[in-house]
């Protein structure tokens, strides 16, 4: 990050903030086109919350 802000150039306007800490659950698929995300997305929402899976803020 530190490398990243120092080639900036004032290009940016950067904030850096502290979130507390949280348990991610991610599911990994490949998405071969931006039209197919809208058939992808749903059918995981729905088995990750049938695994007990919230959303917790920020969301």
């Amino acid at each position: 990050m530190e490398s990243y802000l120092a080639k900036n150039d004032g290009e940016y306007h950067v904030i850096l903030k502290e979130l507390s800490q949280v348990i991610v659950a991610s599911m990994r698929t490949i998405v071969p086109s931006y039209d197919a995300l809208f058939h992808i997305v749903p059918p995981m929402g729905a088995e990750m919350e049938q695994m007990g899976c919230v959303c917790a803020v920020p969301e």
